[in-house]
C-alpha cells in the first residue's frame, strides 16, 4: 500500500522526534533510506517559506564629536549647530596662536 503526503509527514516527523538518525530509523521501519531521504527534503522544502527575507533598517547610533584641547576634551553631539563649533575651533585656533 502506498503511503499518501500526510503519512510521509508523519513518518519524518517521528523520525525527527526519535532521537535516531534516519539511516537507524530506516532500518528499524524497514524503510529505504534513500527514499526515505528524498521524501524528508521535499517536507522541508514544503514547510519552509519560499525565498522570503525580512529586512528591517536598524538606525545608526550616533557617533559624537570629540575635540581635545591641551587636557581638556570637549564630546558633543553630531547634531551639534555647525557654525557654532565653527567658531568654537576659530576661537581655540586664536587661543592657540
Amino acid at each position: 500500500m502506498r503511503k499518501t503526503d500526510a503519512d510521509w509527514a508523519r513518518i519524518i516527523e517521528a523520525q525527527a522526534s526519535s532521537g535516531l538518525s534516519a539511516a537507524e530509523f530506516c532500518r528499524q521501519k524497514e524503510l529505504d533510506a534513500k527514499y526515505f531521504s528524498l521524501r524528508r527534503k521535499r517536507y522541508l522544502q514544503q514547510a519552509r517559506p519560499q525565498s522570503f527575507i525580512e529586512a528591517r533598517v536598524l538606525p545608526r547610533p550616533e557617533m559624537p564629536i570629540k575635540l581635545r584641547w591641551r587636557e581638556m576634551e570637549l564630546v558633543l553631539p553630531q547634531s551639534c549647530d555647525a557654525h557654532w563649533l565653527s567658531t568654537l575651533m576659530q576661537g581655540l585656533q586664536h587661543e592657540a596662536g
